[in-house]
């Protein structure tokens, strides 16, 4: 590889499509999005159009990870173990990448002013020929 091409590469992906001036890079996005249950609470929150009560977006994280109902005997102390981890820290991280917004003293959860670019690494076209979809589940394996 030449020169010229080793510089081209090493700018490349640094900035995420949409980031406008929150400079939000694609790095930062892949770490977002490589863990499980922060990915599972964005999709729930767009499920939700955006704004959600916390605890509500905890029972909906809960039963898409665990696989269980609340009315399953483990539900408790496992809902306990998501909501703190939510809490302690994927929230504090999304927050801090302005991917979320938490207001604490509602304790209501909106989608922040990086959202956008972080949600357009999740969004599949609507004339999607497959690929995408292959692509997108790819991607989400990885995070299991």
């Amino acid at each position: 590889m030449s020169i010229q091409h080793a510089d081209a590469l090493s700018d490349c992906g640094t900035e995420a499509p949409n980031a406008g001036s929150s400079g939000i890079s694609t790095t930062e996005i892949h770490a977002i999005l490589s863990n499980k249950r922060r990915l599972f609470l964005l999709e729930e929150l767009v499920a939700l159009e955006g704004k959600a009560e916390f605890n509500d977006l905890v029972d909906r994280v809960a039963q898409r990870e665990l696989g269980i109902s609340p009315k399953h005997p483990n539900w408790s102390d496992e809902r306990k173990k998501v909501r703190v981890s939510l809490y302690q820290t994927h929230i504090k991280r999304l927050k801090q990448d302005g991917v979320v917004d938490y207001r604490s003293k509602t304790g209501t959860i909106v989608l922040g002013e990086n959202s956008e670019s972080v949600l357009s690494y999740l969004e599949v076209p609507a004339n999607d020929d497959g690929f995408f979809g292959r692509v997108s589940d790819a991607f989400r394996a990885m995070c299991d």
